[in-house]
C-alpha cells in the first residue's frame, strides 16, 4: 500500500478501533459521596422502593417489573459484599434507586472522503436524536435520612436492553463503587 492510500486510511483506522475499543470497555459508572460519611459502620441494610414520580413519568421505566429486577440485584450484590438485608428499623443504611432520560444526539458519518484533483471532498454526517436512560442508585444513612452515596450509570440500559441479565450486570458494576474507596 502506498504512502497516500494509507494517509487516507488512516483516519478512518482510528475510528474503527475507537469503535472496537468502545464495544469492549465496561459499563460506564459515575459515583459520588459524603467524604464525612460513616462508611466503616454500615453493616445491614434495606431496600426502599422508589417514590412515585410527579410530572413527567417514563412508563418503561416506572413499572414493577423492573424495580423487581433492580432490587434483586441490588440485594445479591450487597449480600455477596458481606451486608445483610434486615427489615427498616433495623438497617444502618436505606438502598433505593430513581432512572432519568435525556435527549441526545449522535452523529454518523453518511459516505467516505474522496480526492478529486488538488481537493478532497469530505464525508457528510448526519445527526439523529435519542433517549439516553441512566439507572441511579443511591444510599442512604437510616439514621440520619441523609444522602451518603449514588452511583449511575447511563446508555446501556433501554427499552430493548431491560432484562435481567442486563440490569444485574448494571447494578454490579455501579455498587463494585460501593462503599467509596
Amino acid at each position: 500500500m502506498n504512502n497516500l492510500a494509507k494517509s487516507r486510511l488512516s483516519p478512518y483506522i482510528s475510528l474503527l478501533a475507537a469503535i472496537a475499543l468502545t464495544g469492549c470497555a465496561g459499563v460506564p459508572v459515575n459515583t459520588d459521596f459524603e467524604h464525612g460519611a460513616p462508611f466503616a459502620r454500615l453493616h445491614t441494610f434495606t431496600w426502599r422502593a422508589p417514590a412515585s414520580r410527579t410530572g413527567k413519568s417514563t412508563p418503561v421505566w416506572d413499572n414493577e417489573i423492573f424495580g423487581q429486577r433492580v432490587a434483586r440485584a441490588v440485594r445479591a450484590d450487597l449480600t455477596s459484599q458481606g451486608y445483610k438485608s434486615v427489615h427498616p428499623p433495623r438497617a444502618d443504611f436505606i438502598v433505593t434507586y430513581s432512572t432519568a432520560q435525556r435527549e441526545r444526539m449522535r452523529g454518523s458519518s453518511v459516505g467516505f472522503g474522496y480526492w478529486t484533483g488538488p481537493w478532497f471532498l469530505d464525508q457528510s454526517v448526519a445527526f439523529q436524536s435519542y433517549q439516553e436512560n441512566t439507572l441511579i442508585l443511591d444510599v442512604i444513612d437510616a439514621r440520619t435520612g441523609q444522602l451518603i452515596w449514588r452511583g449511575w450509570s447511563s446508555g446501556i440500559i433501554d427499552e430493548d436492553h431491560m432484562d435481567t441479565k442486563t440490569v444485574t450486570r448494571v447494578v454490579d458494576a455501579i455498587l463494585k463503587e460501593f462503599p467509596p474507596h
